[in-house]
């Protein structure tokens, strides 16, 4: 189930009117949206001098292929 939609759902059920107390959590597995950063958190830092943590290239096989 995409993001937005596991969202939706746990908006609707918090919305309800409960008697008793329960747990709700979601698991995101991607970057959720809004896919954005606000201009204020870029200016806390130095984007000249930040490093990128080493990667692989096209390290997908164990990945979710939702």
């Amino acid at each position: 189930m995409p993001d937005e939609r596991c969202t939706e759902y746990a908006l609707s059920v918090i919305a309800e009117d409960y008697q008793n107390l329960f747990f709700l959590t979601i698991g995101y597995n991607r970057p959720h949206s809004p896919q954005y950063v606000p201009k204020k958190y870029f200016d806390l830092y130095d984007l000249n001098t930040l490093m990128l943590s080493p990667s692989l290239v096209n390290d997908i096989d164990d990945c979710d292929r939702q």
